[in-house]
């Protein structure tokens, strides 16, 4: 069976990656308080009350979330 291979490479060649650096942490020192709003669908500044995303949900989704949702069974 000289000259028949009967395992053959496939695929391609990945290219190299380059190295990760890694930077030191910084802290935090100005952020802002959000929480979030079931009646938005939204998160909500504590502080102005602005929204993060403005997300409005379709009706239909409104729909399945308030009519076949049972909150009362664990």
């Amino acid at each position: 069976m000289k000259g028949i291979r009967i395992f053959e490479r496939f695929g391609f060649n990945a290219e190299k990656k380059e190295e990760i650096v890694t930077k030191e942490p910084q802290p935090v020192v100005k952020y802002e308080q959000w929480e979030f709003n079931p009646q938005l669908f939204d998160w909500q500044n504590t502080a102005t009350d602005e929204v993060l995303t403005g997300y409005k949900p379709k009706p239909q989704l409104t729909a399945i979330l308030s009519n076949c949702i049972d909150i009362t069974s664990q």
